[in-house]
């Protein structure tokens, strides 16, 4: 007996955590929503550099003219060997690049470049297990921890998270929830 699809899929703990979250009917809506958050936040711990934040909250953040933008641009290119064979590092420039290009510089630019990265890498890792799972399981139950994964994607804790993650000396990145061990523990009920 197999203790489910998600122990087998390859990725980062934080994913698995979240796909086996998701894949269970018993875990809460928050439960699933944290470990989501986890996940993301272990990706960024371990792809995104803070001198990496720093300089895409700096270029893009600034009040440069429109002249600027090619000089901007490259400054951002530049960042790319900060990131070398970190993925979510990759995007989270590419997103930089592509908000400088068709928006420009503004105070919530850097903000909008990373929720952009971070809904790429979530949909990426969310079509990843939902592969899995159809070829691991069955289809409905895969459409099933994809959707609920992609919910968690959309909530507004993510907004949150954006900020905590664009600041990285404030707060700590959550993690995942506890394990209900206790007699008493169980599914919420409504």
């Amino acid at each position: 007996m197999s203790d489910g699809p998600h122990r087998s899929l390859d990725m980062r703990r934080g994913w698995k955590k979240a796909a086996e979250f998701a894949d269970n009917p018993a875990c809460a809506k928050a439960d699933v929503n944290s470990a989501v958050t986890s996940a993301f936040a272990g990706d960024w711990r371990l792809d995104v550099p803070d001198t990496l934040v720093s300089a895409v909250c700096n270029i893009l953040g600034g009040e440069q003219d429109s002249l600027f933008r090619d000089q901007a641009v490259m400054q951002l290119e530049a960042l790319r060997g900060i990131t070398a064979g970190h993925g979510l590092g990759q995007v989270l420039i590419d997103c930089a690049v592509q908000r400088m290009v068709n928006g420009g510089p503004g105070p919530d630019a850097a903000v909008e470049a990373t929720e952009t990265a971070l809904a790429i890498w979530g949909a990426r890792h969310g079509r990843q297990i939902d592969e899995h799972f159809c070829r691991a399981s069955t289809d409905r139950r895969a459409q099933n921890v994809r959707r609920r994964i992609e919910e968690e994607i959309g909530s507004a804790s993510f907004q949150q998270l954006i900020r905590q993650l664009l600041q990285p000396d404030t707060t700590p990145a959550p993690h995942t929830p506890p394990k209900k061990t206790g007699v008493d523990d169980g599914v919420q009920l409504p």
